[in-house]
């Protein structure tokens, strides 16, 4: 599970290092049945990987108006300097960041409590809190759990917002 990106893969012309990696792994899978290239096959496969995970994002990004990469990466921590990353770089020049969530377009008007908005539709805490990622401090979670408004036991109605016991009958919610 990557929690993390690492910056150095972040450089210009992310989709010419994919075309060219792309030629290397071809050549050392075609070789891989000599001892040598096939250990070379496994390391240039890691970085390959990241990279073409990075260019499909590029490609992603540049048709759309607006993206949250956390839909296409994950909840990785450093997700705000892979952002400012590939925008120095020139990968994505034209955008900018809203609200560390949302990468938009130059020219699209998107306030940060739209960008949290759109964020927070898809946001999974339990799989955020799994991969190390907290929450920007903007987005309002709403973890109170619905179901416990009615005793499961009574049927009564329950006006704590997260009760553990049942005020008329008593029992373990």
């Amino acid at each position: 599970m990557m929690t993390t990106l690492p910056i150095k893969y972040i450089v210009p012309d992310i989709e010419g290092k994919v075309r060219r990696l792309d030629k290397v792994v071809i050549v050392l899978f075609c070789t891989s049945f000599l001892i040598i290239p096939a250990f070379a096959l496994i390391f240039i496969n890691i970085k390959w990987g990241v990279y073409r995970r990075l260019a499909l994002f590029i490609r992603t990004a540049k048709n759309q108006d607006k993206i949250v990469p956390a839909y296409f990466f994950g909840y990785l921590t450093n997700m705000r300097e892979v952002m400012q990353a590939l925008i120095d770089t020139g990968n994505l020049s034209g955008y900018h960041i809203v609200a560390d969530v949302m990468m938009v377009k130059d020219g699209v008007e998107i306030s940060e409590q739209e960008a949290l908005a759109e964020y927070e539709l898809k946001y999974n805490p339990y799989i955020a809190a799994r991969m190390g990622a907290a929450p920007p401090p903007q987005v309002p979670l709403n973890l109170t759990n619905t179901a416990a408004s009615v005793c499961p036991y009574c049927g009564e109605t329950i006006n704590d917002a997260a009760p553990r016991f049942c005020p008329h009958c008593g029992k373990k919610i």
